[in-house]
């Protein structure tokens, strides 16, 4: 009989957050001095903050959309870190939204079995969530963020002053995933405040930011808590993916929250009074964008559904051998495993149905 031999490994990372009461053009200026860097930049922060700059160290435009976000753009980037002879020493550094923090984390983590990471998130979806916490990934096959690992930043400067040139769609985005953390916390309050005044303060970014960090910082690998910030994203990722990415992440997001609060009530785990609650918040969410209304008479058309709904169920990358939905019990949040396919695609078929008519 052989012995057996074995070892724990341990990974350790550190991420520091840093809130930047300065004006954007400042920030850069500063990070441009950074002498080993290497920089993957948002084509559109791009042309709105660095024309005329001059910019010493290499720099890659990334094309922001979840089209691009893929292994396709990632060797365009593997090339152009080759070229420039990157280094394990150097630093690249990501300024940019979601896409392009998950795409440089991707890169990142990849590139020589990993390169240092900082980011500085540019769109309040990145700075209240996507830019926090490690998740790097890309999509493939049509399936959002199927490709992907754990690699935090070492630093994440989060600078509000870049919120000046953002429009009202990429907002509306973090605004949803904003509420959606404090839905998680049960901040109901705090929630209430910002749908009533369409605003999310310096003071509400940086108590999104630390939260988020916090939780991520206890679950890492997405193995309990974590699982929780993805609430309503099951049924958000199903409802971009039918829409071949053209329905905005926000009001995806918003609508898969309405979703989770209607699949609880159905499977018991609400009661009238919760679901009430929480409906009141989720209705604001939804009408507060106007774009949420035109979308809905596209998207939700069961006619359009066909053998696409089972493929995405089975594939979305929190599955395992039965589905994991983000679903509410009272008013805390839990991971519910539904052992049943069909009763989800009856459910998602049916909601469907009801809101065409209702549109």
């Amino acid at each position: 009989m052989s012995a057996e031999y074995s070892c724990h490994f341990s990974t350790e990372f550190e991420s520091i957050i840093e809130f930047a009461s300065i004006e954007a053009n400042n920030l850069i200026d500063k990070a441009a001095s950074i002498s080993d860097a290497f920089f993957l930049i948002d084509e559109n922060v791009f042309r709105l903050y660095f024309q005329g700059r001059t910019l010493d160290r290499p720099y890659f435009l990334i094309k922001a959309n979840e089209q691009e976000k893929s292994l396709k753009q990632s060797e365009a980037i593997y090339s152009f870190l080759l070229k420039n002879n990157c280094s394990r020493s150097n630093t690249i550094i990501a300024i940019g939204g979601g896409i392009t923090t998950d795409l440089a984390a991707w890169v990142a983590s990849t590139f020589k079995r990993g390169v240092k990471l900082w980011l500085v998130p540019t769109t309040l979806l990145s700075m209240v969530d996507a830019g926090i916490g490690g998740k790097a990934a890309v999509n493939y096959q049509e399936l959002k963020n199927v490709l992907g690992c754990f690699y935090p930043a070492e630093r994440i400067i989060i600078c509000s002053d870049f919120l000046k040139t953002l429009d009202e769609r990429e907002y509306y985005n973090g605004l949803v995933e904003g509420i959606k953390t404090l839905i998680i916390l049960k901040e109901f309050q705090r929630a209430e405040r910002i749908l009533n005044t369409k605003t999310i303060t310096d003071h509400d970014i940086e108590y999104i930011a630390r939260a988020k960090l916090g939780i991520c910082q206890r679950d890492l690998h997405d193995k309990g808590e974590r699982r929780l910030l993805n609430l309503g994203h099951s049924f958000a990722h199903i409802f971009e993916s039918i829409s071949n990415y053209v329905l905005p992440h926000g009001i995806a997001v918003a609508w898969g929250l309405s979703f989770a609060v209607n699949y609880s009530y159905e499977k018991q785990l609400l009661n009238v009074e919760d679901k009430t609650i929480l409906e009141s918040l989720i209705n604001k969410l939804l009408m507060i964008n106007n774009e949420s209304l035109n979308y809905k008479k596209i998207l939700f058309n069961d006619d359009i559904i066909g053998s696409k709904l089972r493929h995405l169920i089975l594939n979305d990358k929190k599955n395992e051998n039965a589905i994991k939905l983000v679903l509410f019990e009272h008013l805390d949040t839990s991971i519910y495993t539904e052992v049943s396919i069909e009763s989800l695609e009856r459910f998602i078929i049916a909601e469907f149905k009801r809101i065409k008519l209702n549109s």
